[in-house]
Parts: structure tokens; sequence; C-alpha cells
């Protein structure tokens, strides 16, 4: 092989090489999501582009307190994305009271870290995980107060914008198995 033509390989092979592996990854291994809404304020604003790990949970017992995840949920006029953190897992008491959550019986710590715009932010743990939340005034209602058990196999959850978010309170418990995605960035 003359030397020419070692040069147009080195050029042209890398990068067909790493377009198909992009391919790869992103039809067997990633999503990328948009965030519609203010729902998950303060950790991802509105129009943030995030990745998620397709079919992470090969195993229930893998999904974890604190995890974002995008799951399905049919409503009455369709079927719809959500991407809300993972609040209680099946056999869980949940309760919820305004910006208050106990899980099992046990108010989740909440620790205030800054204020903005007379908005609230604030480090909830829920056991080894903790976030940030948002605590502002709801725009359309204060969601409903919850005291619900989760089933086996479900999971309940939440945005981090507490009074802004359309989120378990509303919709109810998903089984474990409309995960689509975790969330990973």
């Amino acid at each position: 092989m003359n030397k020419p033509t070692k040069i147009i390989l080195w050029i042209f092979v890398p990068p067909a090489v790493l377009f198909i592996l992009a391919v790869v990854v992103r039809v067997f291994v990633t999503s990328l999501y948009v965030i519609p809404q203010e729902g998950m304020l303060p950790t991802y604003p509105p129009r943030t582009y995030i990745f998620g790990l397709k079919r992470p949970f090969f195993d229930r017992s893998a999904v974890q307190v604190g995890d974002v995840v995008v799951f399905e949920k049919t409503m009455n006029d369709g079927t719809y994305n959500f991407i809300w953190r993972v609040i209680a897992l099946g056999g869980d008491k949940v309760e919820t009271r305004g910006a208050g959550v106990k899980v099992n019986g046990v108010a989740l710590a909440q620790t205030p870290t800054d204020d903005r715009d007379g908005r609230n932010v604030v480090r909830e743990t829920n056991g080894r995980s903790s976030y940030r939340i948002l605590i502002a005034p709801a725009r359309s209602g204060a969601p409903p107060d919850v005291s619900v058990v989760v089933p086996a196999g479900h999971f309940f959850a939440m945005g981090d914008n507490r009074f802004n978010a359309y989120d378990s309170r509303f919709t109810g418990t998903a089984p474990i198995t409309v995960i689509k995605s975790k969330i990973v960035w």
C-alpha cells in the first residue's frame, strides 16, 4: 500500500467506525429526552436535554429510591412519557401533605439550601439518596394529599418541583415494567 492510500484510509475509516458505533449506542443503549416543563426544577430546567439508559433494570430489584426514570403511562387521551424521581417502591407506604413526604411513617428530611425569587430550594434525603427539590407556589392549585401503599412491582414517583408536577399524586403508582430509561445525565 502506498502512502496516499494509507492516509485516505486513516481519514475515512475511523469516522465511519465512530458513526456506526454512535448509531448502535443510540439505537440500543441510550435515549435522548427533553424536559418539556418545570416539573423537575431545580434539577432539570425546561428544555434541558438529558440522556437515559434504555432498559436499565433487567431485574426489578435494581430500581432504587432516588433514581430519575422515564416511564410510559396511559391516560384517558393517550400514552405519555413521564420523567420523575422514584420516591418509594413496592410495599412502601407513602403519605404526602403539602411539601412534606413520609415513607413508611418517616418524614423525608428537607434541609434548606437557598432561596430563588421567593422559591425555596431544599435538599431532601430519602434513605441513601439525596437530591434538591423546589418548593414554590402552585400555578394551578396544590397537588392532592396522598396516602397509599405501593403495590408489589410498582413505584411511586414525584417531580422535584413539588407543587408544580403532575406526578404519582395525580396519576397513581406505575409498574416497574413501564420504565423505559434511567436518566444518567
